[in-house]
């Protein structure tokens, strides 16, 4: 084991009980969560920074200028989210499973900047979180999806979800496919703590807002797959 995985654990916990605590503080006086965002950058490139994970970004031309888009990623590892928060370089809130909104600390900065928890086991609450996420999009917030809904269990691609490309439809926002290559090798899903390295972040064209949702949904696997992903046997 490398010895910068033994700092991990430490890393994070000090940097998300600290940024968390100010984060949360900040959140109350600026409701917006552009504050809460800025903190979770700052959290993220700690982490990263701490551990060594050293990240490339490209396709930065791809993102609309002015405009309220969901980014739609894949999802290898834990890593994907300080990933996107540290290294795509504008506002945005995710949609994120409950489970992380009940973490001491973390789950405060989420909650009060504004991002959305997904319930899947309650039929009510998964709405209203959609619900929540259009106010974000009219606000003229892009908003984060993961599309398979969880992390994958071996690094490939597995079935999307099709909510956030119904949402696209509805609210006529563009979909910005967004390839996450390298997280899994550094921290597989049952993995406690993560390893240096380097991983690639590659952001697609955007899809146009008015497609059908299956169609779009096929156009960022087709991009994903071009980007180097592999897709798991069906």
């Amino acid at each position: 084991m490398n010895v910068r995985c033994l700092f991990f654990i430490p890393i994070f916990v000090v940097a998300t009980i600290f940024l968390g605590f100010f984060s949360s503080i900040a959140a109350l006086m600026d409701r917006s969560g552009h504050t809460s965002h800025l903190f979770a950058r700052y959290w993220s490139r700690f982490i990263f920074w701490g551990v060594g994970i050293k990240p490339t970004v490209t396709g930065l031309e791809n993102i609309p200028k002015n405009q309220a888009v969901i980014f739609a990623a894949n999802h290898q590892s834990t890593m994907d989210i300080p990933a996107m928060f540290g290294f795509l370089p504008v506002e945005f809130r995710i949609m994120a499973k409950q489970i992380l909104f009940m973490i001491p600390f973390l789950g405060w900065h989420l909650y009060l900047g504004g991002n959305i928890p997904i319930d899947r086991q309650n039929t009510k609450k998964a709405r209203d979180s959609v619900f929540k996420s259009a106010s974000q999009i009219k606000k003229g917030i892009s908003l984060l999806i993961f599309v398979e809904g969880t992390r994958s269990r071996d690094g490939k691609l597995h079935r999307f979800k099709r909510g956030g490309f119904t949402l696209a439809k509805k609210l006529h926002v563009p979909v910005v496919p967004i390839a996450i290559n390298g997280t899994f090798r550094l921290m597989p899903a049952e993995a406690w703590t993560a390893a240096p390295g380097k991983i690639e972040i590659k952001i697609m064209p955007p899809i146009p807002e008015d497609n059908e949702p299956d169609f779009v949904a096929d156009e960022v696997k087709r991009e994903l797959l071009a980007a180097g992903l592999e897709e798991a046997p069906a």
